[in-house]
């Protein structure tokens, strides 16, 4: 079809997706829906567990919709959902085969750590889909390993990328890597505003240096961590009897709120999160190496810190 849209934010998750986005859709010619995580081209949310595709059947007119009406003349959105499904590159070059692609990419074990920390206040779907943790007090880094293997297995980022590279040419991807959001963010903008062809690239970003998220930890010595950690398995356990419990909770999204006091009753603000152990840490180096090495070639950049216990 004709271009309607004109780039697509495709991940990575917990890499700086929210605060390009933000940045982005300050910028008086560029438009980002207000939720900027659309989520249509995607069958999983991350996961062949968590199946997504309610957006994708509602049909490409409805994706459209999101976009009409803004007078801005680049329009585009963020979905990080998508690097990694099965699905979404193929429908994307479907429907917007000469569509501008942008990826951010941070060390695949920092980056799987701040995903655990953002999972556990809504940890009682993970305690729902694997009874091996219903029972656990509280769901260690290395629990969350064991199950969440769609979230380990995002950070095989250039396995990924190369299903992007057999669709899309390699001017059509934007590559850019989280620590360009902590060393020179006005650079890195700038570049972004080029490969979109924005006639101003100069534009100054309110949002420049503002964190989206102030860094947040479980306060395990909180009586309310200990709370929740006990609700949801009595909650888990009323749902295997009552299914309908979790329709309700579902249809109302429940999950949203429960998650917002979660934060803010059982975590607390901290610039300093724990230290992943060491052993879990040179498992995780292990594991992602080759991979590692393959980006660091293909994109021509040194990503040996990666691979630093």
């Amino acid at each position: 079809m004709d271009k309607f849209i004109d780039f697509i934010g495709i991940g990575v998750p917990k890499c700086g997706t929210t605060w390009l986005a933000k940045c982005l859709s300050e910028h008086p010619e560029i438009y980002i829906p207000e939720n900027k995580e659309i989520h249509f081209f995607n069958k999983y949310y991350y996961s062949e567990v968590f199946e997504y595709e309610e957006n994708y059947k509602k049909g490409l007119d409805w994706y459209i919709s999101h976009f009409q009406g803004s007078k801005e003349s680049i329009k585009g959105e963020f979905s990080p959902s998508y690097f990694s499904d099965p699905f979404a590159y193929k429908r994307i070059k479907k429907h917007f085969p000469d569509i501008k692609l942008i990826v951010i990419f941070r060390n695949p074990i920092e980056r799987l750590y701040s995903s655990y920390l953002y999972s556990l206040p809504s940890s009682f779907v993970l305690r729902k889909h694997f009874k091996e943790i219903r029972d656990l007090e509280d769901i260690t880094f290395e629990d969350y390993i064991k199950i969440a293997k769609w979230d380990v297995d995002v950070g095989f980022y250039y396995k990924h990328l190369k299903k992007w590279l057999s669709l899309f040419d390699d001017e059509q991807i934007y590559i850019c890597f989280y620590e360009d959001i902590k060393s020179n963010p006005k650079l890195l903008l700038k570049n972004i505003l080029k490969f979109l062809e924005v006639q101003n690239i100069d534009y100054s970003f309110k949002s420049l240096t503002k964190k989206v998220y102030v860094g947040v930890v479980p306060n395990k010595n909180s009586i309310w961590y200990n709370v929740f950690n006990k609700f949801e398995k009595l909650y888990v356990k009323s749902i295997d009897k009552f299914p309908y419990i979790y329709s309700i909770v579902k249809k109302l999204e429940l999950g949203k709120f429960y998650q917002k006091l979660y934060l803010s009753l059982a975590y607390k603000k901290s610039e300093k999160k724990p230290e992943i152990k060491k052993e879990t840490k040179e498992y995780l180096i292990n594991l992602y190496k080759d991979d590692i090495l393959s980006l660091s070639e293909y994109t021509k950049r040194d990503l040996s810190h990666w691979l630093k216990v």
